[in-house]
């Protein structure tokens, strides 16, 4: 049998056809440019993004009853003032002993309603305050802060605990989003100060047996008062930084 013999029953073999050349390999280092050397300072990076949710809403509610708190405060202000008015025109002779009464406890009712409007402002400032905080926590934890407390950081807000607990997950969030945490320090120690002061506004003794015993103890009261409305605004415009950087910080949008 011949060399070249074929089978005339096979199947026709398909012609080959030639591959095409790999494309060439990209040179090391070459999607490592300027852009992508190093990350920017203060970049936080979002790990679960879509569980964020906003605080720039709550945030400006939280502002809004800080300062109108701040304006209650200038209420109880006025408040003591118009008592010491009253209890100064009847020194005078101004105001006779019989009419002294009906205007006392008319001076005296301003004042009460006054301190129930701070109150109510200063309750609904707190709960406001922690459910902001809860959520800029909440955040934090999303986008793979550690250290951080949900629990502390809704109820650090309770009376006592407010003066460091809800503060202190504040500055730990800042610190881990490389931001400076002094913004928050300010903030709460102008807090505490506001309190300390506060706590000595209510302290005074209102008791008093004479007119001119209550007129001194009044204006005691309103100086006292004056400076805790100066310190709630040196407060307010504190927090009003904090808040905004954290927001900015935290908030998706």
């Amino acid at each position: 049998m011949s060399a070249d013999f074929t089978d005339p029953f096979a199947a026709p073999s398909e012609p080959t056809i030639p591959l095409p050349p790999p494309p060439p390999r990209a040179p090391e280092g070459a999607y490592a440019g300027a852009a992508w050397a190093a990350i920017p300072a203060g970049y936080v990076p979002y790990t679960g993004n879509a569980q964020a949710r906003p605080t720039r809403g709550l945030g400006r509610a939280v502002l809004v009853l800080y300062w109108l708190t701040v304006g209650s405060v200038v209420l109880s202000i006025a408040a003591v003032y118009h008592r010491k008015s009253v209890v100064d025109d009847f020194i005078s002779g101004s105001i006779s002993r019989a009419d002294i009464g009906a205007e006392d406890d008319r001076a005296r009712a301003l004042i009460s309603t006054a301190g129930l409007l701070q109150g109510a402002l200063m309750l609904a400032g707190a709960i406001l305050t922690a459910l902001w905080c809860r959520r800029i926590i909440r955040n934090a934890i999303t986008r793979g802060a550690g250290g951080l407390s949900v629990g502390k950081a809704t109820f650090g807000w309770l009376p006592f605990a407010w003066w460091g607990v809800g503060f202190g997950q504040l500055r730990r969030a800042t610190e881990w989003a490389v931001k400076d945490p002094r913004t928050v320090r300010r903030w709460q120690m102008a807090f505490i100060m506001t309190s300390v002061v506060s706590i000595g506004a209510r302290s005074i003794n209102t008791q008093s047996t004479t007119a001119d015993q209550l007129s001194s103890t009044l204006n005691s009261i309103m100086f006292s008062v004056g400076a805790t409305a100066v310190l709630l605004g040196l407060a307010a415009f504190q927090a009003a930084r904090a808040v905004r950087m954290l927001d900015e910080t935290f908030s998706p949008s």
